[in-house]
């Protein structure tokens, strides 16, 4: 036996040092007996709470058929473990769409017309993780609300739902109903000045700061869109809200930059390098965020963007799940543009970033540029982020367009499915 294998013993012990010795190796009934009792009263909390996902954090939102007694729609609650604001959530999630009556896919009952989705520790909440009583939901054929005039259908829509373990993903109905119609914001029954050059405007990076997104939605015109991330607190109440003041709603999709990882839109970016599987199993997750949204859009991008291999399965999955997509325009090796064409994906792409740089200077100039290219065209994308500089500029320019001859539109307004090539 070499010395690492020789018990260490103490000076002097003796038989002094063994006894000591047993006495630790047996614990005093005293402890036995407050672990057992520890155990009895865990096993009966749990018994008694009746939860079979063990405590684990889940959200639970109502979806209705067309046609639904509102009365009869179940009540919408959020209940998410709470989470560091600006890394959001991360990991798998699980999900259940049940029909009435029906067992969802997993095992398990639930109401029906339910969805429960069930997220690892460190996923996003609201405030401070307590559960929040939506209300009932309204027939989804309905509005969400009236926003000058203008009705936004109420979402989620069942039968644009697909029940996918992931969470709630958004489909084409089987009567060739899409999301990137059902969710827009509709034109309304008239335009002021009809056949003068259009702009639209869409400003990402909502739902991060509560602050940010509750000026943004509250400050700008109906007819702006707004780009949600996928990690903020309280998303699919972010959502609602914007769609309750008007504003139809993008989701924004991380994609590889060229300083990845240096540069890192977040948890379950889109790799160039990935193999698709991978990648349309993390365009899944993120898409199963909320619900409500008529397209998706790049967060950064310019490396994943210019790999057709990399890019077309995303796209394609996208069209096929009746969304559209906006190239935001910060990439000129974008291969989006010519893809569209392709795979039949209504497609969007973004003229002016109208805030690169943050000065009010800078932004209106870029604001110019835009209606320079829209009278040119006839039609003109910008885009930009909800900061507090770009949300009073883009206000304040909002007022007064249409007395320079230019109309605002959604952005939905100047998507249209591209030819084929």
């Amino acid at each position: 036996m070499d010395d690492l294998d020789t018990p260490l013993k103490r000076e002097g012990g003796g038989k002094r040092g063994g006894a000591l010795l047993a006495r630790l190796r047996r614990p005093s009934p005293m402890v036995l007996g407050g672990l057992v009792l520890a155990a009895v009263l865990l096993a009966g909390w749990l018994g008694l709470r009746n939860d079979p996902l063990g405590g684990e954090p889940a959200v639970t939102i109502s979806l209705t058929r067309p046609g639904q007694d509102s009365g009869a729609a179940p009540k919408m609650r959020e209940t998410l473990a709470a989470g560091d604001e600006d890394r959001g959530a991360q990991g798998e999630q699980r999900g259940d769409l049940p029909d009435a009556g029906q067992q969802a896919d997993g095992g398990g009952d639930a109401p029906g017309g339910v969805v429960r989705i069930t997220l690892p520790a460190g996923a996003q909440t609201g405030g401070s993780g307590q559960a929040a009583d939506r209300g009932n939901s309204e027939p989804d054929s309905e509005p969400a609300a009236r926003a000058d005039g203008i009705k936004l259908a109420r979402a989620p829509i069942r039968e644009l739902v697909e029940n996918a373990k992931v969470g709630p993903l958004p489909r084409i109905s089987a009567a060739g109903r899409k999301a990137s119609e059902a969710y827009a914001r509709p034109r309304g029954p008239k335009i002021a000045g009809a056949g003068a050059p259009q702009v639209a405007i869409l400003i990402g990076g909502l739902g991060i700061s509560a602050s940010a997104s509750d000026t943004a939605i509250k400050q700008l015109p109906g007819e702006v869109s707004l780009a949600f991330a996928p990690y903020g607190r309280d998303l699919q109440r972010w959502v609602d809200k914007a769609r309750q003041n008007g504003h139809e709603v993008a989701l924004q999709l991380p994609m590889e930059p060229f300083d990845y990882p240096d540069n890192d839109p977040g948890p379950h970016t889109m790799l160039a390098a990935s193999e698709p599987v991978e990648n349309l199993t993390r365009l899944h997750w993120l898409l199963a965020r909320v619900t409500g949204y008529f397209a998706v859009t790049n967060y950064m991008g310019a490396k994943f963007t210019a790999n057709v291999p990399a890019l077309r399965p995303v796209l394609k999955e996208v069209a096929d799940r009746g969304l559209a997509y906006i190239d935001d325009g910060s990439s000129p090796r974008s291969v989006a543009p010519s893809l569209a064409g392709q795979i039949d994906l209504p497609l969007g792409s973004g003229d002016v970033i109208i805030d690169g740089v943050q000065t009010r200077e800078a932004i209106a100039k870029a604001l110019d540029r835009l209606e320079l290219i829209a009278r040119e065209n006839g039609r003109a994308i910008g885009v930009g982020t909800a900061l507090p500089a770009t949300i009073e500029a883009v206000a304040e320019w909002s007022r007064q367009l249409s007395q320079r001859g230019l109309v605002l539109v959604p952005v939905s307004g100047l998507v249209a499915a591209a030819p084929r090539s």
